[in-house]
This record gives C-alpha cells, sequence and structure tokens, in this order.
C-alpha cells in the first residue's frame, strides 16, 4: 500500500508540473487585462474631465490650459504614460481630424491644439497660454471659440495614453489607449 501511495504523489506532482506554468500565466493575463481596463477607464475620465473643463471655460483664454490641467489631475501617477492631448473644434461627426496628429491647425474647416508632453508639463505655466505668439494655444485661440446659444462650437478632448505591462511576462509592445469625448461650449448667458 505504500507504494501506491508514493506512486500517485509522483504522478501528482508530474500533474503539477505541467499545470502550474499555464495557471500562473493565467493570473498574469488576468492581472494585465485588469491594468489596460483600469487605465482605459482613468484615460476616459480624464478625455471627459478634460472636455467639461473646456467646454465651461468657454471663450476664457486659459480654457486650454485648464482643460490640459484637468486631464494631469485624473491622470496622477500615470500621466507620464500620456503622450498627447488634443483639444479641437468637433465636427458634425465628432471624429478627430487627422491632421491634428501631427500638428496643430487652423483653416480648411479644422481647428485643434496639439500638446507634447513637453507643453504638458508647463500646463501651470501661465506665461505659454493665452493665445500670445508663441503661446501652447495660439493656434485656435479659446477667444475665436462660438458661445452663442444656437450656434455654438463643439470642443473635443483627445488623449493618448502609452499602456504599460505591469508583469512584464507578455511580450511585444503594449497597446496604447485612445480617448475622446465631446462636449458643447456652453453658452454665455446675458
Amino acid at each position: 500500500m505504500r507504494r501506491a501511495a508514493n506512486g500517485e504523489q509522483g504522478s501528482a506532482l508530474v500533474e503539477m508540473t505541467f499545470v502550474m506554468p499555464l495557471l500562473i500565466l493565467l493570473a498574469f493575463g488576468m492581472v494585465e487585462t485588469g491594468m489596460a481596463w483600469r487605465n482605459a477607464i482613468t484615460v476616459t475620465s480624464a478625455a471627459r474631465q478634460g472636455a467639461r473643463v473646456a467646454s465651461h471655460l468657454g471663450q476664457n483664454l486659459q480654457s486650454d490650459q485648464e482643460g490640459v490641467l484637468a486631464v494631469q489631475a485624473v491622470m496622477g501617477d500615470e500621466m507620464p504614460q500620456v503622450e498627447l492631448v488634443i483639444i479641437y473644434q468637433a465636427n458634425g461627426s465628432g471624429a478627430l481630424p487627422a491632421s491634428c496628429l501631427t500638428s496643430s491647425q487652423n483653416g480648411g474647416g479644422v481647428q485643434c491644439n496639439r500638446y507634447t508632453p513637453a507643453m504638458i508639463a508647463n500646463a501651470d505655466d501661465p506665461t505659454k497660454w493665452g493665445c500670445g505668439a508663441g503661446s501652447y494655444d495660439s493656434t485656435w485661440c479659446p477667444s475665436s471659440r462660438d458661445n452663442e446659444t444656437r450656434t455654438a462650437d463643439h470642443i473635443g478632448v483627445y488623449v493618448l495614453y502609452q499602456q504599460e505591462y505591469f508583469t512584464g511576462i507578455i511580450p511585444g509592445t503594449p497597446p496604447k489607449i485612445e480617448r475622446q469625448t465631446i462636449m458643447r461650449v456652453e453658452p454665455e448667458v446675458e
């Protein structure tokens, strides 16, 4: 009888060596999926908050600055992975104009301000904002936005985030998370 029990223990050990790596891989996959899901929710919230602030401030010269600061506040410690924030005039479809991904635009029906990590790092410096020559938001100045009740512009905020793998077990480049939110500029009440 003792030999049978020892033989069964040996086979259980062999079975465990086959199953354990799969269980560990499954657990790490669940951790990575959970982290990606959490980050996607955070990026969505950041885009919403940025759009909410920018649309509320409308024509205020600090509209874009405060929108970028709102994105920073929501992202918190994840802010270094944000590669791009774009504040743009949303058209009928609400889609981000492709040309805004490469540079700020003003003309041809495309209006957008593109903010890189270096610009975002200076979001709290008031000398970099305010539509003056060379300011970050001079391409599509907030004071030029329509805030009339019937014709108010729609502002979109796009956030591009570079996901990082938490466990390091998954090979390859982590995916990027892109989110955008569109809100109507709040009309000025007289």
